[in-house]
């Protein structure tokens, strides 16, 4: 999605457009099972599910594409919480030029 609104801009050539993204994320049936990033294997593990239902995120403002990096470390933090894994220190995001 990040990725989108850079195009947006770019496309528009409005670089200083900020943007409002509302995340959420929706299971339905069984619970969806993570993996972690950078993960060579993948291996169940009942305790990294995501329950049923509707999680939504809070309100973000995206601003710059330098800000990217920060909304994703953010982003994989919530999603970490929400399955009950307190995620002490984030993957850190790197974004290519």
């Amino acid at each position: 999605m990040l990725i989108w609104i850079d195009q947006v801009r770019r496309e528009s050539q409005s670089p200083e457009t900020e943007f409002a993204l509302a995340a959420q994320i929706v299971v339905e049936g069984v619970p969806a099972e993570l993996a972690g990033v950078n993960k060579r294997k993948f291996s169940s593990d009942p305790d990294d599910t995501l329950p049923i239902g509707v999680a939504e995120f809070s309100l973000m403002s995206i601003a710059s594409r330098d800000e990217f990096p920060a909304h994703l470390t953010r982003f994989c933090e919530d999603v970490w919480n929400l399955a009950g894994v307190h995620v002490t220190h984030a993957t850190t995001f790197k974004l290519a030029p």
